[in-house]
């Protein structure tokens, strides 16, 4: 649907550390887009920090900051706009959604509890959680509304749920 050549880019950080380059290429291929690859030593990312600090509007310890700003800068060499599905990823698939997947697909032969394959994927408070989580802190709360309250509630099935307050609550910086 477009006229213009499709640009995609992907960043990795050297030989010696773990990278997603062998399925960024696949998508690429399969989508028939021109893929650009920046590889970004850490020396680079040192440099550029005051540079990227000085065009921030709001101070933000997001680790991807400075790479943004690089692969900005080569893909401002193809298009004037891009979309940036850093943040997106989770709602794609992300290596992090992984165990949710292997339980939605095996849960009834491994007999992981959803919350637990949640938990997992995360290692957030995997340990308060269920503390947290006890049944009479959950009556406490239960009438309570919260920014959670319409997915938590909604009809749909528990990944559609996970992606959905992934995309609204984690993927906005």
């Amino acid at each position: 649907m477009h006229t213009a050549p499709v640009h995609t880019y992907s960043i990795h950080f050297g030989t010696e550390t773990p990278n997603e380059l062998e399925f960024s290429s696949l998508v690429a291929e399969h989508c028939q887009t021109q893929h650009h690859i920046l590889e970004i030593t850490f020396r680079d990312m040192w440099e550029h920090l005051p540079e990227t600090m000085f065009y921030l509007d709001v101070p933000i310890g997001d680790p991807l900051t400075v790479q943004n700003l690089l692969v900005g800068k080569l893909a401002i060499e193809n298009v004037q706009t891009t979309l940036n599905i850093e943040g997106g990823v989770p709602c794609f698939g992300d290596p992090k959604n992984q165990p949710i997947l292997i339980n939605i697909l095996y849960g009834a032969i491994n007999n992981q509890d959803s919350l637990q394959a949640y938990l997992i994927a995360f290692q957030k408070c995997a340990l308060d959680v269920p503390q947290l989580l006890r049944i009479e802190i959950r009556q406490s709360l239960k009438n309570k509304l919260s920014v959670f309250s319409h997915d938590s509630n909604s009809d749909a099935n528990y990944l559609n749920k996970v992606m959905s307050l992934n995309f609204k609550f984690k993927s906005i910086d």
